[in-house]
């Protein structure tokens, strides 16, 4: 599933059992130590321990956006098992209606947009900040690309950093049927930070 998103141009990070009993809901963001997430999208499993299933439903009472690919079927280890399995099952029906066999479609429906540059073959990591966003972009294929690609937020101006070398450079932008386009020059191998603001001035 997380290659499937990658390759359909959504950013995403991990998050552990224990970092999610620290999670908790903000006007329908989930709020963890460091940062804010639209979505918690929780993989096919087999198996999941009664603490996370629990704080799991939680946070869907409380308000926050929950994408499950499909119910988790039982719990792990034989320590309780009766027990376990009965208050497991007991919080398990309460999630059925969160069931999405289709991620790209249920995320589309909370408002999640994905990164068109994905289909160009370019890597990136997306973070915000401020008035606009970071990118950190990377060829990882064997061949060198240029040319034109559709970033997924509005950008009035941008700067290109090269952290290896110590160069900055005002980046080319264009916009295009309704999107904002960047033109990209990079080696094999070769990766930048692109800083976008939507209000038409970026700082180094």
């Amino acid at each position: 599933l997380a290659q499937k998103l990658l390759n359909g141009g959504y950013s995403f990070d991990y998050i552990s059992d224990a970092q999610l009993q620290q999670t908790r809901v903000e006007q329908g963001e989930l709020v963890t130590p460091g940062n804010r997430y639209r979505v918690l999208l929780v993989p096919a499993t087999r198996r999941m321990s009664v603490a996370t299933i629990r704080q799991i439903a939680r946070l869907a009472q409380g308000g926050a956006k929950v994408i499950l690919e499909a119910l988790p079927e039982d719990v792990p280890g034989y320590g309780r098992l009766a027990e376990r399995r009965a208050e497991f099952q007991k919080v398990r029906a309460t999630l059925t209606s969160l069931v999405q066999a289709d991620v790209p479609a249920a995320l589309a429906k909370t408002g999640v947009s994905r990164e068109p540059l994905s289909e160009s073959g370019v890597g990136f990591i997306r973070r915000t900040f401020e008035d606009g966003h970071v990118y950190f972009l990377a060829n990882l294929t064997g061949q060198a690309f240029e040319g034109w690609v559709t970033l997924g937020r509005p950008a009035a101006a941008g700067l290109q950093l090269e952290p290896l070398r110590g160069g900055s450079g005002v980046a080319t932008l264009r916009q295009r049927a309704g999107a904002s386009e960047v033109f990209l020059q990079l080696a094999p191998g070769e990766s930048l930070l692109l800083k976008t603001s939507a209000k038409g001035r970026v700082a180094a």
